[in-house]
């Protein structure tokens, strides 16, 4: 039997039936266990589990009822039917995948997601790829948000990135940003709307490449960060985080240099761009 044979005998002397929320799929445990890792293991015989390989039917207890239609699918796809994948489906598949242990449909799922990754849907994307540890998607939407920072900032879910990674954004050297009066705007957006304004601030905030603002705008962004350090009440912080800074030489008459070209002392923050 090979590939080209496998959906002849799709239906033909199934050995075992898959039971999900109300649904029954008749299969192989010979084609299953040679796709999946859950049911590899699940039929192999070993001591500590002598009727596995015995099993006729199987309750397979899903964490999300939604994905039995994949989980099917899935299965299916082991005897040569094509998976197709759409934004409506695709989480639902990758937990499917994920539970079942199956590479390929993973790696199907993660190269659609790459290839779906845009403005508007980065941010999700991001999102999923963190949930399941689908670190070659993620690192795409790091490089996509890097260099589409200033139109990644204006969707409405840009506010759903975590802490965490919105300061490795700030802190990367590939940052590419329209002016740093901008970083701040979007920096400051962030934290209205994070669940821990007054935890987040300074940690934000001070990824803010303020060496590279004018004189006027310097003073601007010292105003803006007092109303929100007024808001949350985290003065003497603000105080003491500008006391540290003012040390540093803030303006020099014609310095114009991008993002990509500064070197800010403050915390050995490394070049930004």
């Amino acid at each position: 039997m090979n590939s080209a044979t496998l959906p002849l005998y799709r239906h033909f002397c199934c050995d075992v039936e898959i039971c999900c929320s109300g649904s029954v799929v008749r299969a192989h445990k010979i084609i299953l266990a040679a796709n999946s890792g859950y049911f590899q293991g699940l039929f192999s015989f070993n001591k500590t589990n002598n009727e596995a390989k015995h099993l006729d039917r199987i309750n397979l207890e899903v964490p999300w009822t939604s994905c039995m239609s994949s989980v099917e699918s899935i299965i299916n796809s082991f005897y040569g039917t094509r998976i197709i994948l759409n934004p409506a489906n695709i989480q639902s598949f990758i937990q499917a995948a994920d539970f079942l242990l199956v590479p390929s449909v993973i790696n199907l799922c993660k190269n659609f997601l790459q290839d779906y990754i845009c403005r508007s849907t980065v941010v999700k994307t991001m999102e999923l790829s963190r949930m399941y540890s689908l670190v070659e998607v993620e690192k795409a939407c790091m490089f996509y948000i890097l260099n589409n920072f200033s139109d990644v900032c204006e969707e409405e879910d840009f506010t759903e990135i975590p802490g965490s990674v919105l300061i490795n954004l700030l802190e990367d050297t590939r940052l590419s940003a329209t002016n740093e009066i901008f970083v701040l705007n979007a920096a400051l957006r962030w934290i209205e709307a994070c669940k821990d304004p007054a935890v987040q601030f300074l940690k934000v905030i001070s990824k803010v490449r303020f060496l590279l603002l004018d004189e006027t705008e310097y003073i601007t962004v010292c105003d803006r960060c007092l109303e929100f350090a007024n808001k949350y009440n985290i003065i003497p912080e603000l105080h003491l985080f500008f006391r540290e800074i003012s040390e540093l030489v803030w303006y020099k008459s014609g310095y114009e240099s991008p993002r990509a070209e500064f070197l800010n002392p403050y915390f050995s923050i490394p070049r930004l761009g």
